[in-house]
C-alpha cells in the first residue's frame, strides 16, 4: 500500500481558492449586476437576493462612485440571461455583464 504524503500548503490553497470562488474573483465569463448605488443599498439588496435562496454567489464591487452588487459567474451569456429571467422580478434593473479582468 503506496503512503502518499500531502503538502502542509495544499489545503491552505484550496481555502483561498475557496474564497476567491465564493468572491467571485475567478471567473471570466458573465454576471448579473442587481444594483448600482450606495454600499448600504448593496448590503440590504444583497440581504434581499439571499433570502430568495438563490444557488449563484453574490458579490460587492465598488466602481467610483458606486457600489455594485453581481450575482453568479457564468461561462455563457445563455446562461446569464436565464438567471436574469429569474431575477427581473426581485431587481427590475438587473441587467448582464462581463466585467472586465482586473
Amino acid at each position: 500500500q503506496p503512503i502518499i504524503e500531502q503538502d502542509k500548503q495544499l489545503e491552505k490553497l484550496l481555502k483561498t481558492k475557496e474564497k476567491l470562488e465564493r468572491d467571485n474573483d475567478l471567473f471570466s465569463g458573465y454576471t448579473v449586476q442587481i444594483h448600482n448605488g450606495s454600499l448600504e443599498d448593496a448590503r440590504e439588496k444583497r440581504k434581499d437576493y439571499t433570502k430568495l435562496k438563490k444557488d449563484w454567489p453574490s458579490s460587492i464591487h465598488y466602481e467610483t462612485p458606486n457600489y455594485k452588487l453581481w450575482v453568479g459567474n457564468f461561462d455563457s451569456r445563455l446562461e446569464a440571461d436565464k438567471a436574469l429571467l429569474s431575477l427581473k422580478d426581485d431587481f427590475p434593473s438587473a441587467f448582464v455583464l462581463k466585467p472586465d479582468k482586473k
